[in-house]
């Protein structure tokens, strides 16, 4: 289960960073095409594009959270793991 978590972490964060990176390109091509086709496409990636790239890396998010939680080892773990110099 903890793999599974992992990998939908992993996917989610690549495809919100590249969903971040399409949203810079479409601003830049609305503003270089100004005008009404500009407006619409800005508004099409604030409307209909933006709110399904926060979706997606709200469930990374979620997943590298429950990952973390459910695995071995965390640094917020109660855990002695034996390091060294420590009694």
């Amino acid at each position: 289960m903890i793999k599974s978590l992992k990998a939908v972490f992993s996917a989610s964060v690549l495809l919100s960073v590249l969903g971040g990176a399409v949203m810079f390109l479409l601003f830049i091509i609305a503003m270089l095409m100004g005008g009404e086709k500009g407006q619409d496409l800005a508004l099409f990636a604030r409307n209909s594009f933006l709110p399904w790239v926060i979706r997606l890396a709200t469930l990374g998010v979620g997943a590298g959270l429950l990952g973390f939680y459910l695995g071995e080892g965390h640094s917020l773990s109660l855990k002695d793991h034996g390091k060294e110099g420590e009694p």
